[in-house]
């Protein structure tokens, strides 16, 4: 006659807290490491893991546009700063035939400045267009950098949240 009383207890906590749902085995069952004893529910934690989710797909979806649009960018900038080399190689071309002339006295002075001019002015458009394709890539990388960032910290996140929602089955 007696109390039977285990010689050890073994108390296994769920890592978040929840609802019992369903009890897996019957006491004195046979168990391994991976026996699932308990399962747990918690809406909250169902919930939260879910929005995680969904804001890590966001993140990624604004990441991907982001590289699309700064591609776009820089795209279009290096057509302009060829269409602007043709320029200054065309005023070149214009300012050396004026200069000839010029000295042959088939042109006038006014013409050959004018054609000075035009090449100083392109040169400095296509120095300004090639230190705008230095600014643009310098934007993008830091834009780039901090998309990816808020998406790591998203994954890492939706991560916990996973592990969270898991660890609802003892």
């Amino acid at each position: 006659a007696g109390t039977l009383v285990p010689e050890q207890a073994l108390l296994i906590a769920a890592e978040a807290p929840g609802r019992v749902l369903r009890v897996c085995l019957a006491p004195g069952a046979r168990v391994t490491p991976e026996t699932e004893l308990v399962r747990l529910t918690n809406p909250e934690v169902e919930q939260a893991s879910f929005d995680a989710a969904s804001r890590l797909l966001i993140a990624e979806a604004e990441l991907t546009t982001l590289q699309t649009q700064l591609d776009a960018q820089a795209m279009t900038l290096k057509a302009e700063t060829a269409t602007t080399e043709s320029d200054w190689t065309q005023a070149q071309l214009r300012f050396e035939a004026t200069d000839r002339l010029a000295r042959e006295g088939l042109s006038s002075s006014i013409d050959l400045r004018m054609a000075q001019a035009r090449m100083t002015e392109i040169r400095e458009r296509l120095a300004l267009q090639r230190e705008r394709e230095g600014v643009l890539r310098r934007g993008a990388e830091a834009q780039l950098l901090a998309k990816e960032t808020e998406v790591n910290t998203r994954r890492n996140l939706a991560k916990l949240r996973r592990e969270q929602l898991s660890s609802l089955t003892v």
